[in-house]
């Protein structure tokens, strides 16, 4: 997927486009991370490619908070482990 996406970004996307965002919609919250890194490691481009992380970052957090305010350390770890993660993905490796 990685591959085949950049090379569609690089033939047809505008040098002056001010970046690419996707959806993370219908992916797992790794499965959203994982995609970002194999495109990333096709690159490099000439704008910014990311995902739209809403869901990716905020359900593991929501999953661990569960509503429930004794929770909040650990909605606070969760998010910032998909942070890190999907900050690391940003990387090409």
């Amino acid at each position: 997927m990685g591959r085949a996406t950049a090379d569609v970004l690089k033939s047809h996307v505008p040098e002056n486009v001010a970046g690419v965002v996707f959806l993370s919609g219908g992916q797992t919250v790794e499965q959203a991370t994982n995609n970002l890194q194999a495109i990333i490691n096709n690159g490099p481009f000439p704008w910014p490619v990311t995902f739209s992380f809403s869901r990716a970052l905020q359900m593991p957090a929501l999953e661990a908070w569960k509503g429930n305010n004794e929770n909040t350390p650990a909605a606070q770890d969760a998010f910032k482990a998909r942070l890190i993660a999907n900050t690391e993905a940003l990387k090409k490796k």
